[in-house]
């Protein structure tokens, strides 16, 4: 029945996500939730993990001249002779990530389930429950994207999963990252 990407695709779509998708209330989807939370942590926590360990082996292997470091500062060359900048270098590039920042803090469209089934559903209430999840939607996008662009440099993909491969790092815990997403 599974023979290849596309049917295991339509088979967790018609299995697992559409049935998901039934559930009136956004309450019923607290376990899924959970886990889909938990698998993003653990993304950022593996992408910290990765890039520190490559900014240590980048730092251990730099190289003297004596009295100095010939080249690059061993942070601002990314390992593939691609140099690292933190800040946008022109205002197009601030324009560009503009809409990418917007689409990853939309989450308007489920306010109003989410104040309906808020226990104490007041105003307040709401408010601090939107500013926990935006800044936590934060942290994690500040997290995953500082420290996988300080390892990857310009090579960083759109989707940092990407960056690393399972076939030739057999690093158990990128391919349980990639099992948890997955999942």
């Amino acid at each position: 029945f599974i023979e290849n990407r596309e049917s295991a695709m339509i088979s967790f779509w018609m299995f697992v996500m559409f049935p998901l998708s039934l559930f009136e209330k956004i309450n019923s989807l607290r376990c899924a939730s959970l886990f889909g939370i938990s698998a993003i942590f653990f993304l950022v926590i593996v992408t910290c993990i990765q890039s520190i360990e490559a900014l240590v082996s980048r730092y251990n292997n730099r190289v003297y001249d004596g009295s100095d470091l010939v080249g690059d500062v061993w942070w601002e060359n990314d390992g593939y002779g691609n140099q690292v900048s933190l800040w946008p270098t022109s205002w197009c590039g601030i324009l560009r990530a503009c809409p990418i920042i917007m689409f990853a803090f939309s989450c308007q469209v489920n306010v109003i389930s989410i104040y309906e089934e808020l226990e104490d559903a007041t105003l307040k209430r709401m408010h601090s429950v939107s500013k926990v999840a935006v800044f936590t939607c934060l942290g994690v996008y500040v997290l995953a994207g500082t420290f996988g662009y300080l390892q990857f440099g310009s090579g960083t993909m759109d989707n940092i999963l990407t960056n690393y491969c399972v076939r030739v790092t057999r690093d158990p815990l990128i391919i349980a990252e990639y099992i948890c997403i997955t999942i």
